[in-house]
């Protein structure tokens, strides 16, 4: 089978500290992103909105436990009504915005995701080995920058309390030039003194995408949210995009189609292509595989 045309990979480290309950993930994934968004053909806004919600999956999917999954849906009221996330534990990953040309949004100098969006809900789906079915819970958007509604899911459904820095940075041509993110989780037994030392440091932290662009090490970009807590790195792997499609499934999609629609493709006596809106994958249907999944429909009439 043809590869997608995301293959560039990223990286996450994640550290832990046991005496002060804390642990916390980085990732950078600039070339990832960027890659994405260039098979979705985005715009800015919508290059920042896909990237941001995917570091955000990946990071909270880093801290589950191993083999489970994490999906992440945000169905907005305005100009971008879904923006869709999935992440393994390992890294893998996979994401989709439905409006690829979301119009420019400022606020000041600042890109804002607030006015695209609107109102909403972020669904979440947690996959977990040997369970039929995921577990779904949902929240509504609290702000729409999407960093701040992934905090207040963790805080509220989760019950973990959390910082999360989310970067997307897009550069004089419209390409991301960084991208990644950095959660920092409070575990049960930390001390009100290490929470109150994580929010002073706040005060004190250059912007994420910065530090991304300029490419300093990933404890840099811990330290630069965390402070001088003591942490030590517990894990290291690559971050990289995969889909689940396939011939078969894309079948079962054209399944769907109106009787109408099935009669006017088979008159053309053309070959259909079916893209993949996840990874751009382009799958093939001659005149005979067209005919059969009509006739494995229902809807063809039989003689």
């Amino acid at each position: 089978m043809s590869k997608h045309p995301v293959q560039k990979s990223g990286q996450l480290k994640g550290y832990l500290s046991e005496k002060q309950g804390v642990r916390a993930s980085v990732v950078v994934m600039t070339e990832l992103v960027e890659e994405l968004c260039q098979m979705l053909g985005t715009s800015p806004s919508s290059s920042v909105a896909m990237g941001r919600l995917l570091v955000g999956t990946v990071l909270v999917a880093s801290q589950m436990k191993e083999k489970q999954a994490l999906s992440m849906q945000i169905s907005g009221s305005k100009s971008i009504r879904k923006i869709f996330a999935h992440a393994q534990y390992d890294g893998l990953c996979r994401g989709y915005i439905s409006e690829k040309q979301a119009p420019l949004s400022l606020d000041g100098e600042v890109l804002s995701l607030k006015p695209l969006i609107g109102d909403g809900i972020m669904q979440v789906m947690t996959y977990v080995p040997n369970q039929k079915r995921p577990i779904s819970s949902q929240v509504e958007l609290q702000s729409g920058e999407i960093g701040e509604d992934i905090a207040f899911y963790l805080n509220q459904s989760m019950q973990i309390p959390c910082l999360i820095s989310l970067a997307v940075k897009i550069g004089a041509e419209g390409k991301v030039i960084a991208a990644g993110g950095v959660l920092i989780e409070l575990m049960p037994g930390h001390t009100e003194e290490t929470l109150k030392s994580i929010e002073n440091h706040q005060k004190f932290a250059l912007p994420l995408s910065t530090l991304i662009e300029e490419g300093h090490e990933y404890e840099t970009l811990m330290r630069n949210h965390l402070g001088d807590i003591e942490m030590h790195e517990v894990k290291s792997h690559e971050v990289n995009y995969g889909c689940t499609c396939s011939k078969e499934k894309a079948g079962r999609s054209l399944a769907l189609l109106e009787k109408k629609d099935f009669e006017e493709i088979l008159a053309s006596q053309e070959s259909l292509n079916v893209d993949c809106e996840m990874c751009g994958l382009v799958y093939s249907f001659d005149y005979d595989e067209i005919n059969m999944i009509y006739k494995d429909s229902g809807k063809a009439e039989v003689h």
